[in-house]
């Protein structure tokens, strides 16, 4: 990248990869806000390292503060939460939780909330047997065990890549 389009790279931006392998038009690998930019000299080249998180800034910015009245579902906690952060409701599914367990347990006391509304999905998620990821900007919430049946996009070295991918834990 020239000095330029380095420079055009902040912490937090919002950024959106997209990918194409032959005549197969783009799909988008990724919508999500940089974390971190770093550059490094490699002679002759400048090779330019991007971290990024999906929905970082709404994670780590999302505030909630809340009192629930008895009764209140965990559903309506969840929804409550992702509100407060601005991220798109997905799917939210129970599986084979029961018709009083996962979201549709309700809490009989009430329910308060007062943080990070990150802290509060993961306190609700984990203590009702449920997990939630956030992918393009959407959340999805279903049962520790059940898979997504959201599309993937392919890719190996058939489909262009080059190197592998690597997870990074970026905490929050």
């Amino acid at each position: 990248l020239s000095d330029e389009s380095r420079a055009f790279f902040i912490q937090d931006n919002q950024i959106k990869l997209e990918v194409a392998y032959g005549d197969q038009g783009y799909s988008t690998l990724f919508i999500g806000n940089l974390v971190n930019v770093r550059s490094t000299f490699n002679a002759p080249d400048i090779v330019t390292h991007f971290d990024a998180g999906d929905a970082y800034v709404k994670l780590r910015d999302g505030r909630t503060s809340r009192s629930f009245a008895p009764g209140v579902s965990v559903d309506s906690l969840i929804r409550a939460c992702v509100a407060d952060m601005g991220v798109a409701v997905g799917l939210f599914s129970n599986g084979q939780l029961g018709p009083s367990k996962g979201l549709n347990r309700r809490y009989q006391k009430g329910y308060s909330i007062a943080g990070t509304s990150k802290s509060a999905l993961d306190d609700i998620t984990r203590g009702n047997n449920l997990i939630y990821m956030i992918q393009d900007g959407t959340i999805t919430v279903l049962p520790i065990g059940d898979a997504s049946q959201e599309s993937i996009i392919l890719k190996d070295y058939s489909t262009g890549l080059i190197g592998s991918p690597e997870y990074i834990n970026i905490d929050i």
